[in-house]
């Protein structure tokens, strides 16, 4: 039987996860390395906060974050459609290098129809978890017009969230990696409150 190339979860919250990059995935000609527990993080927080999720299980050799066509976008928007879906939150991971703990990436607001108050509660959560260098916008906006965040808020009209992860919270190789279960309840506390916020 032949695998798909991705996994949908159903919910019945107004809020979809996506983890496009958990999986070895190719850009232009470089073949680039999966982004460590961000399809962990999809599976668990959408059957804890009952919403819906979504996250590739192979790869393509193409890059769903950056390409103009691909399937998992055209899911991503079905979805969307069919299930009145409010809001997208698309996770990702950034480097252990950098100074960053977690950025979240709004296309300036463009991808979030300029709701900069729901941000701010955001970076508020994660700094009551202990997450201090919450950047908005910098090093990640989400600007690129096929990168999800951007296309699902041009195409579907929904304000989207794209968050990054610093590497240093996402593997045992760093000190920082006893601080996930906190990067876990941060997300919780988030969705629920774009639960009903959005």
């Amino acid at each position: 039987m032949k695998k798909e190339a991705y996994v949908k979860i159903n919910g019945s919250g107004n809020i979809i996860l996506s983890a496009p990059h958990c999986v070895l995935h190719k850009r232009k000609k470089s073949i680039r390395p999966r982004e460590t527990k961000t399809g962990v993080l999809v599976k668990m927080l959408a059957k804890k906060c009952d919403v819906y999720g979504i996250y590739k299980t192979k790869n393509e050799y193409n890059d769903a974050n950056w390409d103009r066509f691909c399937e998992y976008k055209k899911e991503v928007t079905q979805i969307i459609k069919k299930d009145k879906i409010k809001t997208l939150i698309d996770i990702h991971g950034m480097a252990g290098w950098r100074e960053e703990d977690i950025c979240i990436g709004t296309n300036f607001g463009k991808n979030i129809y300029g709701n900069k108050k729901t941000v701010k509660e955001m970076v508020a959560i994660f700094n009551k978890y202990g997450f201090e260098k919450v950047t908005v916008d910098r090093p990640f906006s989400a600007t690129h017009p096929y990168c999800v965040s951007a296309y699902i808020a041009k195409k579907c009209k929904i304000p989207t969230f794209q968050i990054e992860i610093n590497l240093r919270y996402r593997t045992n190789t760093y000190e920082e990696f006893k601080e996930y279960p906190k990067l876990e309840r941060a997300l919780e506390e988030i969705i629920e409150m774009l639960k009903t916020e959005i």
